[in-house]
């Protein structure tokens, strides 16, 4: 069994562990928000040695500080380690899928699409919508995607943002990483049925690529399939 440990997006060092429980390869990855876990496709691991180890540039020293412990006990302990970080991130990281969507939550989902879809693309300014979306980075994906595909405005501006080259590629990216965390913690699927009855979408379009965590085709599916009520081009602008 491989473990291997990341420092943001950084491959730092990788280990041989023998961990009780553990049945498949694991990655830890340790940022600003303290270690989350998942599980790793790779095929073969390179051994990288300790100097290897670069210290993060944190603002705050209590988390360079947390950090440095966490690699030290890593590097002492890998077993214990790698347990008790899939045991933290599983209960830090992990979004309430019933949780449901509030007001406000709402008011700066609208604020995101309706930006993305119809603001000229030399206007569209990035700071704005990246302060919109730390205010709802705590959502479960499923009830982000809920939000947009059981409202019909929202339905027409994911249809928009869809063709509009750049926004779209990095409007995907922060949707698909998110449902990938959320899955490698098993807090997706379990939930997928509800989901589909709550978006009236047929589960067996979906189970695939969920399944096979191919959660671009998952979104694709969502855009072409989840019926649209009332006159489609109503919204377009």
């Amino acid at each position: 069994m491989h473990a291997i440990i990341l420092w943001g997006d950084e491959i730092l060092r990788f280990e041989r562990v023998k961990a009780l429980g553990l049945s498949s390869r694991k990655w830890v990855r340790i940022d600003q928000y303290g270690p989350t876990c998942g599980s790793s496709t790779a095929g073969a691991f390179t051994q990288l040695k300790t100097q290897n180890f670069i210290a993060p540039q944190y603002t705050s020293p209590v988390l360079t500080i947390l950090s440095c412990l966490y690699l030290l006990a890593f590097c002492i302990a890998p077993a214990v380690a790698l347990e008790g970080a899939i045991a933290y991130a599983k209960k830090a990281t992990a979004r309430n899928y019933h949780t449901c969507v509030s007001a406000r939550e709402k008011k700066n989902i609208l604020f995101i699409m309706r930006t993305l879809a119809n603001t000229p693309l030399l206007k569209i300014k990035k700071e704005p919508l990246k302060k919109a979306g730390e205010k709802i980075e705590q959502l479960h994906p499923f009830k982000f995607l809920e939000c947009v595909f059981t409202d019909e405005e929202l339905k027409v501006c994911m249809h928009n943002i869809q063709g509009r080259s750049w926004v779209w590629r990095e409007f995907l990216r922060g949707i698909t990483d998110s449902l990938a965390q959320e899955a490698a913690i098993g807090n997706l699927l379990p939930y997928r049925q509800e989901f589909a009855n709550t978006i009236q979408i047929d589960p067996s379009l979906i189970n695939p690529s969920l399944q096979g965590s191919h959660w671009k085709e998952f979104v694709n599916i969502l855009i072409d399939k989840v019926p649209r009520n009332g006159d489609p081009n109503h919204y377009n602008m």
